[in-house]
């Protein structure tokens, strides 16, 4: 509750997801020709569908592409669709995840405010901005912990990024990367 609470997930829905905001003009050199209005409200029916029939065996989730396309908000709309349905749900930025494991295991302080087990245990977590976080062995270790164990227990995530596929190989090791590309719709 209290990870979640730093978000106004009131603000976000959807229903208040608007489509207007995208360009109604087809995109070229695209194999399927599609409007990036199209292709939001295919995204918007998606993860809409996703809330509506998330349960302990929905699979995990990898929203990608450019600033400004709608990631964060269709992703807060389900965690407030999934918290409706009585589930655990943990919402976090890919920086803020980091900065709370690095806290939780360097700290002198036994009683950090977020162990492992927050992000291990929920029955959603959503991380966003994937990428985003500074790099360094401890954060992929910890990021690949996160994922691993988390597939492992089929306990789905959501994450967001800018980042390309590409982008993504090169930032994580091939452990990261295998299990986002091979597991993640």
């Amino acid at each position: 509750k209290d990870l979640n609470m730093k978000v106004q997930l009131d603000k976000f829905s959807f229903d208040n997801f608007k489509l207007d905001y995208y360009d109604n003009n087809l995109v070229p050199g695209l194999k399927e020709p599609v409007t990036p209005r199209e292709q939001a409200k295919k995204n918007l029916d998606f993860c809409r569908e996703y809330a509506k029939n998330f349960s302990k065996e929905s699979p995990n989730l990898l929203l990608g592409g450019g600033t400004g396309l709608g990631k964060t908000h269709l992703s807060l709309a389900i965690v407030k669709e999934v918290l409706k349905k009585g589930y655990s749900v943990v919402y976090i930025s890919a920086v803020q995840l980091v900065l709370n494991l690095e806290e939780h295991r360097f700290s002198s302080n036994e009683q950090s405010k977020y162990s492992m087990d927050s992000f291990l245990k929920c029955d959603l977590l959503v991380i966003d901005d994937f990428g985003s976080e500074p790099i360094s062995s401890f954060s992929v270790a910890s990021i690949y912990n996160v994922i691993n164990t988390r597939m492992n227990a089929r306990r789905s995530c959501v994450f967001s990024t800018n980042l390309t596929q590409k982008e993504l190989r090169e930032k994580y090791a091939d452990r990261i990367t295998s299990r986002l590309f091979g597991s993640y719709k």
